[in-house]
Order: C-alpha cells, then structure tokens, then sequence
C-alpha cells in the first residue's frame, strides 16, 4: 500500500535529474511508437513513467518542448544510422555490390536502434508544428547525406547516366520499406534475407543487361 502511494506521488523511485529526463523521454517514445504522437500528452507520459504530472512539468513546460527534447535527442542516433550506412567509393566494386553492402549495413543498424528507427519512421501526424517541422528538416538532412554519399558512385563501373537525386529517393524508400518489415518481423525478415533478394534482382537486372 505504501509502495502504491509513493507511486502516485512520483517519488517511488529517487532518481538524478539527467536520468528522470532520459526517463521521461524513454516513456514519451514509447507512447509515440505504441499510439501516436497524438496521444503522447504530458498526463499520459507521467502515467506511463509511473509519476506524477506535477513531476513531468518540472522538467518541460509542454508537450511541445517534450517531444522536441525526443526528436532531437532520436535525431542524434539517426544521423549515427546514417554515417554508418555511408559507402567505400574507393573499394573495386561496382555500383550494384556497394548499394547491397550499404543496405545490409544500414538495416544491420536498424536492428541495433530499434525504438529510434520506429520512431523516426513514424508520421509526424498528431505531433506539434514545430515537432513536425523538425520531423521534416531530419528526413531533408538524412536524403541531402544519402544523395552525397551517391554522387561520388556515379562514376564507378556500370553506373552509367545515373539521376542521383533520384536514385537517393528510390534507395531512401527501399531502405525504409525493408526496415518497416525488419523491425516489424525480425525472424521472419532478417537483413540477410532482405540483402539475399537485393543481391539476386540485381544480379537479375546485370545479366539482363549484358545479353
């Protein structure tokens, strides 16, 4: 009885500043994964930390500034994601190849953050302006890093007149879309299977070419 009442006044557990912040986030990304940024409010965060509303408001003067506090603190890991996915231009391989090493990378990370690529993934629909501005700006950082990191294969082995804006956009929904069903299934959509039927379409596409 006593443990439910401390409960409830958010002192069930005494926790350093950093950490309860780091807590309330972790329980307002929960939320948003689980049911919408919609639903993530400042009562519904308190609830799911196990604390009081009073407790959230010590740290965040809205859900606004909250959920802002997340995406930045997501946006950090994802652009981790994105720098490991990057490609070796510099390797003897040629277009195909490289594009399959950098999915699997990118999807093998995937599965190392999972809650920060769920989020990320995620529409900002329900979120505040601002939080969907941001939503926005990180995606437009993410595709600008992808298509420089494309420019530079354009001259490699059977690349030809490649359309590297638009090869960045189809590589970007690819990618997300095997991320989707990685995370979604992981035993059942492994990257390797995932990176397996990459492999044999290109391959595919090659042969085709070359007759």
């Amino acid at each position: 009885m006593a443990q439910s009442a401390a409960r409830r006044s958010g002192s069930a557990v005494r926790m350093p500043p950093e950490r309860r912040k780091q807590q309330l986030l972790d329980s307002a990304q929960a939320l948003v994964i689980r049911s919408g940024y919609a639903n993530a409010t400042m009562q519904a965060v308190a609830r799911e930390a196990g604390v009081t509303r009073p407790v959230v408001y010590e740290f965040y003067s809205d859900r606004a500034e909250l959920l802002r506090d997340l995406l930045e603190r997501e946006t950090q890991k994802a652009f981790a994601l994105v720098l490991g996915m990057a490609p070796d231009p510099d390797r003897d391989e040629d277009l195909g190849a490289i594009l399959r090493s950098t999915l699997a990378r990118f999807l093998s990370l995937v599965v190392s953050e999972p809650q920060t690529s769920r989020l990320l993934l995620l529409s900002p629909s329900g979120a505040p302006a601002e939080v969907r501005a941001g939503v926005e700006a990180t995606r437009a950082v993410v595709f600008a890093a992808v298509q420089s990191y494309l420019e530079p294969l354009t001259t490699l082995p059977g690349s030809a007149e490649s359309d590297t804006e638009l090869l960045a956009l189809t590589f970007l929904a690819g990618s997300e879309s095997a991320a989707r069903l990685v995370l979604k299934d992981p035993e059942q959509f492994p990257p390797e299977r995932i990176s397996a039927v990459v492999s044999w379409f290109i391959s595919q596409f090659d042969l085709g070419r070359r007759q």
